[in-house]
């Protein structure tokens, strides 16, 4: 390659390095626009960032997608504690019907909103109340109807084991089939009492919440709170939540707006860009030259040969 082509490699860097200038600008200005748009779609945001009541867990475990709960408490109780936090700092929540909680069910409500108005996003907990009634469950079996090498329905474990005393119960259930129900083998402590099930359809890989009600002659309830989670055991993307997936998204475009939203992030990495380029020029130019040297030095040796 003749000194005339490492000219061209150089002008055309130069021509690089000037276009990077206004396309720093360009940059800056695409950046602060949608540093602005990212602070109004934040405005917009609305969700809970946790949602705890002091002393009781709920049911299922707390997640800003999911705008309805569950919660068994005592009969004594007449008032619980709410702490709920929004995840735009700033943001107001209100909290209703978590006093006087004098009838066997109820809902405590919580409203999040930002000041300037904007989208509200709500969040309902149904409160039931768990009365010393002699009613309970006394067998509780779940199962996809699969059996064993000897013909006997298998089992799934829940968590923890079945107690007259708790009302919340976790199970794993993994398989390679898609189902649309479990089989529940449910009985009560009272014969005559009946059996009610909600959300045992349709059931969908990942987090199920299934609902079960034992209601005796005087009126009496109790309810139970079943968490199913299905691995069909095909996929990869079975192991996160979509409320996972989608955190790990929102904060990654959070993170890349922040870091261009940032004059000095921009102009450094326009100039590491630029330097790298250079360095690459360096290289490609003395490769040439290295060569450039190689074939004069054949062309001498061969001239000589020839005298």
């Amino acid at each position: 390659m003749n000194n005339q082509k490492i000219k061209t490699i150089i002008k055309a860097f130069t021509i690089v390095l000037v276009m990077l200038v206004p396309l720093t600008s360009k940059v800056l200005a695409v950046s602060n626009e949608g540093k602005r748009t990212e602070e109004q779609k934040a405005d917009q945001n609305s969700y809970l960032k946790s949602l705890n009541i002091q002393g009781y867990e709920l049911y299922p475990s707390f997640n800003k997608f999911v705008n309805e709960y569950f919660l068994p408490i005592p009969s004594e109780v007449t008032e619980l504690q709410v702490d709920a936090q929004p995840e735009i700092e700033g943001h107001e929540v209100k909290v209703s019907g978590n006093t006087n909680l004098t009838k066997d069910t109820g809902t405590i409500t919580i409203v999040s909103y930002p000041k300037k108005g904007g989208t509200k996003t709500t969040y309902k907990v149904n409160v039931s109340k768990q009365k010393n009634n002699g009613l309970y469950l006394t067998e509780f079996k779940i199962s996809n109807g699969e059996k064993d090498a000897d013909g006997n329905k298998k089992y799934f474990d829940i968590d923890p084991e079945l107690n007259k005393d708790t009302y919340k119960y976790t199970v794993a259930v993994s398989m390679v089939d898609e189902i649309k129900n479990l089989d529940l083998e449910l009985k009560a402590s009272i014969e005559s009492a009946t059996v009610e099930v909600i959300g045992n359809e349709n059931l969908k890989e990942g987090l199920n919440n299934i609902t079960i009600l034992l209601t005796d002659s005087n009126g009496n309830i109790s309810t139970y709170a079943l968490e199913v989670k299905i691995n069909l055991g095909n996929t990869v993307i079975s192991e996160f939540s979509k409320g996972k997936l989608y955190d790990i998204a929102y904060d990654t475009k959070n993170w890349f707006v922040s870091f261009i939203s940032d004059e000095k992030n921009v102009i450094i990495s326009l100039v590491v860009i630029g330097v790298v380029l250079l360095l690459i020029i360096i290289l490609i130019v003395r490769k040439i030259r290295k060569a450039r040297r190689m074939d004069e030095k054949k062309e001498k040796l061969k001239h000589r040969a020839q005298k």
